[in-house]
């Protein structure tokens, strides 16, 4: 695909609205892609990205350019580092105007049979990295559907420990099954205040690490809930806030 076009129906015409374009290389892989905005008249830069791929034809940078007046500025980078044909980290930076600044950061690790068994993530506080959240992930070797279907169908969230906690605190959970999860955090009168994961997920026992003094504008010490959603699978847990 070249071009991904999105028109909208004025109510006697479709007019122009925003476009994607894609460029390519010899190996058919993605080099650069445009956002554009349909002004009335012409077609406005938005942001560029451009792709960077290692001899084995693995991503090892994308950066995103905006459009400023008549030129493109650096905005945001990714760098993405590979063993062995496996991702093992990326590092996403942002530009301050002279130079590139650490954000956050996804390492990963792998079992012997090459399955993904960690994904940890963390921020840059300035000087350091800090942990955000984790990841884990089981698998089941299947040497027969009927011995393995009590393990395959329990689903399982755990209480959050610590608990009392302040300000973080961890959630463990499995899915046995790949499904799109919705975890989240509520406050005792049911208003969102967070959301942990959002996504599709594949099967596996995961560590999330929610953190009250990352919510916007805070939060106070009470009772929270946090509540799964993955599939049919739905439940509700408490967990305390002290200061």
């Amino acid at each position: 695909m070249t071009k991904y076009q999105n028109l909208d129906w004025t109510g006697a015409a479709w007019e122009n609205d925003w476009r994607y374009l894609y460029n390519y290389d010899a190996n058919n892989l993605l080099v650069t892609y445009y956002y554009t905005e349909w002004t009335g008249s012409l077609w406005e830069n938005i942001t560029r990205s451009d792709y960077v791929y290692n001899a084995s034809n693995n991503v090892i940078s994308v950066t995103t350019f905006g459009w400023f007046g008549t030129q493109w500025i650096n905005t945001q980078r990714n760098i993405y580092t590979w063993t062995n044909g496996f991702q093992v980290n990326f590092i996403t930076q942002l530009w301050n105007g002279s130079d590139w600044q650490n954000t956050s950061q996804g390492t990963f690790t792998y079992d012997k049979n090459n399955n993904r068994t960690v994904e940890s993530y963390q921020t840059w506080d300035g000087a350091a990295w800090e942990n955000y959240y984790r990841y884990l992930y089981n698998y089941v070797l299947l040497t027969g559907i009927e011995n393995n279907s009590e393990i395959l169908s329990d689903y399982k969230l755990h209480q959050n420990y610590p608990n009392p906690f302040n300000p973080s605190t961890k959630i463990n959970f499995i899915i046995p099954t790949s499904v799109f999860v919705s975890l989240k955090v509520y406050d005792a009168i049911g208003n969102e205040v967070a959301t942990l994961i959002n996504s599709e997920k594949p099967a596996g026992s995961y560590e999330i690490i929610f953190d009250a003094s990352s919510v916007t504008g805070g939060l106070s010490s009470g009772v929270y809930f946090y509540r799964i959603t993955a599939g049919k699978f739905i439940e509700t847990k408490k967990l305390l806030l002290m200061k």
